[in-house]
């Protein structure tokens, strides 16, 4: 019998849960490209068609990304996969590498794969489970509870994986110059101490806010992004609203971690304070608050301002995919 193949008369065919979820992945970050106002996602004016590319080609790779961890998500709830041979920093490495293939070597966003990846696991998991299509309200925590399993059973050898590819990122990890001097150096520290990726993240955590969110259970991501998201769905605004409402949310909810850093402190209060103005107007879902978000964004598209709230960005991604996960529809 094909594992890929395995069919009873009451569950869902593997393949068909798989593609549905990574269908989903793709729509959410093929979606963030759409939105009419989202301050500080492109420059408009001056990188527009780059910004356009690495949206389309971060949604091809997401699907490969995402089917495959779906389909072992499923395939452990079947007991046809051991929970510590999913090989989830491998995956998630592979992906990096191709997309930077296809990006040419320009700058490739890891924070994506990794927001995904636990949560496609989980949905896989889950989905067979319970023989679902959809997340309900009922079983939204399940999805963080088995994201959690999946990252705390895996090895040592998962998070070398995911290591090499990202080592020499610009992504801040406190742990990476503790471990040694050469990669080879620190793949062997990693390996020694049998740091799997739970524990990774857990090292990482207080140095880089994406990691964070993951290793605590995708808290602004569930509790701010998502009810933002459905704050605004439930006043009929479009899915490209609902999108940009749910990030005006989150980057008046936080310092962005990425402005924080490259920008200081007093630009990040800046930006903060501008959005949470234009939430205090109503955001989307008020006639000011659009308004207001369309001042905001000329302010991103000005000449020179090379500002990207990429943190605040990224979790919007995650939680549209969820949001669509959940069930929710374009219209």
């Amino acid at each position: 019998m094909d594992q890929f193949d395995y069919e009873d008369q009451n569950q869902l065919k593997v393949s068909v849960i798989a593609n549905e979820i990574a269908i989903n992945s793709t729509l959410s970050i093929t979606l963030q490209g759409t939105t009419r106002i989202k301050p500080g996602d492109v420059n408009r004016f001056h990188n527009y068609h780059y910004s356009l590319e690495s949206h389309l080609a971060g949604s091809m790779t997401m699907y490969q990304l995402t089917y495959e961890l779906a389909t072992r998500g499923i395939m452990t709830q079947r007991e046809l996969l051991e929970i510590d041979e999913v090989d989830m920093g491998w995956i998630i490495g592979e992906n990096i590498i191709t997309k930077r293939n296809m990006m040419n070597g320009q700058h490739v966003n890891n924070n994506i794969p990794l927001l995904f990846s636990p949560i496609s696991l989980a949905s896989g998991y889950l989905f067979s489970e319970e023989n679902i299509s959809e997340i309900t309200e009922d079983n939204l925590s399940k999805i963080i509870k088995y994201a959690k399993l999946f990252l705390e059973n895996t090895t040592p050898e998962d998070t070398v994986s995911l290591f090499k590819t990202i080592h020499n990122t610009n992504m801040n990890l406190k742990i990476k110059d503790a471990l040694g001097v050469t990669l080879n150096e620190k793949i062997e520290t990693l390996l020694e101490s049998e740091i799997n990726l739970f524990e990774f993240l857990k090292l990482n955590k207080d140095s880089n806010s994406i990691i964070n969110e993951i290793y605590s259970g995708y808290p602004k991501t569930i509790g701010i992004g998502l009810k933002a998201f459905y704050e605004a769905s439930n006043q009929g605004l479009s899915i490209s609203d609902c999108i940009s409402h749910c990030y005006l949310v989150l980057l008046a909810s936080q310092l962005d971690e990425d402005v924080l850093l490259s920008f200081g402190k007093s630009k990040a209060n800046e930006i903060r304070n501008l959005a949470y103005e234009i939430i205090e107007a109503g955001g989307m879902t008020s006639k000011g608050g659009r308004t207001k978000a369309a001042d905001f964004n000329k302010y991103f598209t000005e000449s020179g301002n090379k500002i990207i709230p990429r943190t605040s960005l990224d979790i919007t991604a995650v939680t549209t995919y969820i949001s669509i996960l959940c069930g929710f529809k374009i219209k």
